[in-house]
């Protein structure tokens, strides 16, 4: 077994000696090279519906392999595919004993589903819309509705609205959670 004492090179020589006494060596030469240390970087957070999230902060930024849920091997983390939770990814440069090692943790908050009602209504009279939002874990901070006529929105949570014409209007509802 060699124990090296620092980087550089070392001469080892093998000494075997028979059950007769006959004797014979055999030397090799060992480059010891320190290893590169890895870095995963910082602690990241996203929302669970987020699109693909490519690593960046991390070191080496070449020659390594990322490993972990939803990770790919070149550090793109996927939200959608890890769903809501803290997961431990891990990013490994080197080989065999030179292999160094560097985790961090991907925090996925839960996004709320959203999800709205309204009354059917006929001309003249105000449509009244109800947010059925849930949360996931939190609190709604903001509320923005687009009624599809180019003419208004609204942030209330549960707005009222006069369409001044007949149509099909599709509406949309985008919420913001605490997180």
């Amino acid at each position: 077994i060699f124990t090296p004492n620092g980087i550089g090179f070392f001469d080892l020589e093998y000494l075997f000696t028979d059950t007769n006494g006959c004797k014979n060596t055999d030397t090799i030469i060992v480059e010891v090279i320190a290893p590169i240390i890895a870095d995963a970087g910082p602690n990241l957070t996203a929302c669970d519906n987020d699109s693909v999230i490519i690593l960046t902060n991390f070191f080496p930024t070449i020659g390594g392999v990322w490993s972990g849920t939803a990770v790919d091997t070149f550090g793109n983390f996927n939200p959608l595919i890890s769903g809501a939770g803290v997961f431990e990814l891990t990013y490994c440069i080197g080989a065999e004993t030179c292999l160094n090692c560097d985790n961090m943790f991907f925090t996925v908050l839960p996004s709320p589903t959203v999800n709205f009602s309204f009354n059917e209504t006929c001309i003249g009279d105000s449509t009244f819309f109800i947010d059925l939002t849930n949360p996931n874990a939190t609190n709604i901070t903001s509320w923005s509705w687009h009624f599809d006529d180019g003419i208004s929105s609204s942030s209330l949570q549960n707005p009222s609205y006069f369409y001044s014409t007949v149509d099909t209007f599709i509406v949309n509802l985008e919420v913001q959670n605490s997180n």
